[in-house]
């Protein structure tokens, strides 16, 4: 995801999160033989619960709409790629300063 184009995409309503169900497992039938007895334990499915970052996707030839690109996230997952931005941000704005303190040191010399 280009993140700097999150909110202009979700503004016109080109990407949103949403919760998916996925079944891990199918539930099984219980089944019994003529005596009644049961020959295959019926069990439930087993499903989880994921969200997905679900973006609409056009055809750079066409312009048709394709099938939607979904990204699953996790909160660290997000967190973790929030933190390296401001990782970098704090680094340009250490750089930002270093030039400003040769800058300095440049008025000096005049």
């Amino acid at each position: 995801m280009n993140w700097d184009k999150y909110a202009d995409k979700k503004a016109k309503s080109l990407v949103a999160f949403e919760k998916e169900t996925v079944t891990i497992k199918e539930a099984v039938k219980e089944e019994k033989d003529e005596f009644d007895v049961v020959i295959i334990k019926g069990e439930d499915a087993v499903t989880q619960d994921k969200i997905v970052l679900k973006e609409k996707v056009y055809s750079a030839e066409t312009g048709v709409a394709m099938d939607d690109k979904k990204t699953e996230y996790t909160k660290e997952q997000l967190e973790a790629i929030k933190t390296g931005y401001e990782a970098e941000a704090t680094k340009y704005t250490d750089l930002a300063k270093a030039v400003e303190t040769a800058m300095e040191d440049f008025d000096k010399v005049k």
